[in-house]
């Protein structure tokens, strides 16, 4: 058996939740846990499509300021603040939480590891 459920005495966190075995930690395929902002900044830009890893740099890089929809595409290079190949990824961003849905466009206003440049 690689999981069992965990019974009543145990760790009341996970009580009732399933939990591996010895036996599945030793087959189970755990990723390494980014340890730096530039760690973790990769594995998500890995995630992104070019046009939203491109914006997202570009976010990150004028942090603490904000970039206005055409200011983010021009730097970005699209031509068109309108077009649908820039406000794809732009919605995309807008949809996983990483920029607010706003004419002035920046990262979510708390600090947390992606508003951090990385170095």
């Amino acid at each position: 058996m690689i999981y069992e459920e965990v019974q009543v005495g145990a760790d009341q966190r996970l009580r009732g939740k399933a939990t591996l075995t010895a036996a599945g930690r030793a087959v189970a395929n755990m990723p390494s846990c980014p340890w730096t902002t530039k760690d973790l900044q990769e594995r998500i830009f890995h995630l992104l499509g070019e046009g939203e890893r491109k914006m997202l740099t570009l976010l990150i890089a004028a942090f603490p300021e904000s970039l206005t929809r055409v200011e983010l595409a021009g730097q970005a290079g699209y031509s068109n603040a309108k077009s649908g190949g820039f406000a794809a990824p732009l919605a995309r961003l807008v949809e996983v939480g990483f920029c607010g849905n706003s004419p002035v466009w920046s990262r979510a206003g708390k600090r947390n590891a992606l508003s951090q440049k990385a170095g």
